[in-house]
């Protein structure tokens, strides 16, 4: 394609050089320089030359695959399980002390008891309610699980405890005077005479009193004691009467009556070695020694 377009040119040279130099004569220095230009671009044309070998196309190997990429294994993250501490339940809370005494109390319940079948009180009815209330408070501090059943045995043994001591034996008999030989004398008729109808409530006083009606008893030895406020026994009676009624309800003011009796009978009578035990119970005895 580029040798045509030469030899093209190259004519339009001869055609447009040839007229001139057959018109002007000699060449001039630009002709000269066009013919010998023409000149070798012949010989150049007339020079085979070696034909460069053309390379075959080369046809691009098929690109190889990339390589999957590996899938990437995730691995979660191990979660460390921290154990909690379960809390361990913790008994309910007794006081030893509470059940020392608790127990100190039922024994205490037990010699009453004892002292009051010593006294042939075992069929009343305050011999009856101390073993319930013993027995109760026996259950009580066997399944105690805190303080509070503690307390409720406790009560339930002083319970038991007061029951005893103020169950009395059978009533005892009053002697009788033994009638002497003598000839009964008018002072004697009198005596008997004044004294007859408070002999009788005395005698009714004294029932109250062994039969457990201490309410009755208090009311009717108050009333021989403003008859006779000089009698020691009535005062030890009325006290005795009181003291039981505050072991019953535990109302303070009948055991303050009671010492205030208690002392009223120690002002008018001698009680060499205390109250008499076939009268009295232990824990009255005990409160009347404890009056001053």
């Amino acid at each position: 394609m580029q040798t045509s377009k030469f030899l093209f040119v190259l004519g339009a040279a001869v055609a447009v050089i040839l007229p001139l130099q057959v018109q002007a004569g000699p060449d001039n220095d630009e002709q000269a320089k066009m013919r010998a230009a023409l000149r070798q671009k012949m010989e150049e044309l007339n020079t085979p030359k070696a034909e460069t070998p053309v390379a075959p196309p080369v046809t691009p190997a098929p690109a190889e695959p990339a390589p999957k990429p590996s899938p990437t294994v995730v691995v979660a993250p191990q979660t460390q399980v921290v154990p909690v501490p379960v809390p361990v339940p913790t008994g309910p809370s007794i006081d030893p002390a509470l059940r020392q005494q608790v127990s100190s109390a039922i024994n205490g319940a037990n010699q009453s008891l004892a002292g009051a079948r010593d006294r042939k009180a075992g069929s009343t009815a305050e011999y009856q309610k101390a073993m319930s209330a013993l027995a109760d408070a026996n259950q009580r501090a066997a399944t105690a699980k805190n303080n509070e059943d503690l307390q409720a045995a406790l009560a339930s043994a002083n319970n038991a405890k007061l029951f005893a001591d103020s169950a009395l034996g059978p009533t005892p008999t009053i002697p009788k005077p033994v009638p002497t030989p003598t000839p009964i004398t008018r002072p004697d008729v009198a005596t008997t005479v004044v004294l007859g109808d408070t002999a009788k409530r005395l005698h009714r006083a004294l029932e109250s009193y062994f039969s457990g009606e201490f309410g009755d008893a208090a009311m009717q030895f108050s009333t021989l004691a403003q008859e006779m406020p000089r009698n020691g026994w009535i005062w030890a009676f009325l006290g005795a009467s009181q003291f039981s009624q505050y072991a019953f309800e535990a109302d303070e003011s009948y055991k303050a009556a009671a010492i205030k009796s208690f002392r009223k009978a120690k002002q008018f009578r001698s009680w060499k070695g205390g109250l008499p035990q076939k009268y009295f119970s232990r824990r009255i005895r005990t409160a009347f020694e404890g009056a001053s």
